[in-house]
Formats: structure tokens, sequence, C-alpha cells
């Protein structure tokens, strides 16, 4: 887990880190190697997120650039493509499966669907 005084890096500062460590000849990882933790305590507001995966990347960067005084960029490796951000935990949400409709709940929801684009053609 990263030290809470730890400073974190400004966006400036984190396009500077990237566009530097572009030289650097990135090391190509397993699928099983581009991992994604995610670390948090108690006593702590505030969780640590490393990741490899593209798509959390452009989330928690829009989440940076949006929300600068929650979300914080705090490493980049150009070496091994991983990036490291603090958010505040409260943020960190794990969902239990949806269950799934039976067929007599979807045939009532079409009918539902049915009806009210029914109402809507005839408003028009």
């Amino acid at each position: 887990m990263f030290n809470q005084r730890q400073r974190f890096l400004s966006s400036k500062e984190s396009e500077m880190m990237m566009k530097d460590n572009k030289e650097i000849k990135k090391k190509k990882l397993t699928r099983t190697e581009m991992e994604t933790t995610i670390n948090y305590n108690d006593l702590s507001d505030n969780a640590d997120i490393y990741t490899h995966n593209p798509a959390l990347i452009r989330k928690l960067n829009i989440c940076c650039e949006k929300h600068p005084e929650s979300f914080k960029m705090i490493k980049y490796d150009a070496e091994f493509g991983s990036y490291c951000y603090v958010v505040p935990k409260k943020y960190i949400k794990v969902n239990a499966p949806r269950k799934g409709m039976t067929e007599e709940q979807k045939e009532a929801v079409s009918e539902r669907f049915k009806k009210l684009r029914e109402a809507e053609d005839n408003m028009l």
C-alpha cells in the first residue's frame, strides 16, 4: 500500500512523466501478469489501485481529470504499462449478481413496452 504522505502528481507532472517514459522499451506481459489490485484498510479513507487494464485506466484517467481533488494518479510505469491511483474508498463497490427474469416476467415487460409504444404512436 502506498504511504499516505506520498506526494501526488499533478496532471502536468504525470503527462511529462508519461512522455519521458515513452522512450523506455515496454516489456510484454502475459494476460495473467496484467493484473489489477485494489488495496485499502479500515483506518484510511482512500484505496490504492494498481492496474494494467486499459478500460479501467481510461475510466480512472477521466475521473482524475473531472475530480482532481478526489482521484489521483500517483505512478506510471512505462516499462510494464502499469498505473497506480489513489481514490476514495467509498467509490469501491462490489455488486452481487443480478437475478435473471423468468419467462413470465420477460413476457410481462414486453407487453408493457408494446402498450407504451402504441400509446406514444397514438399521441403523434
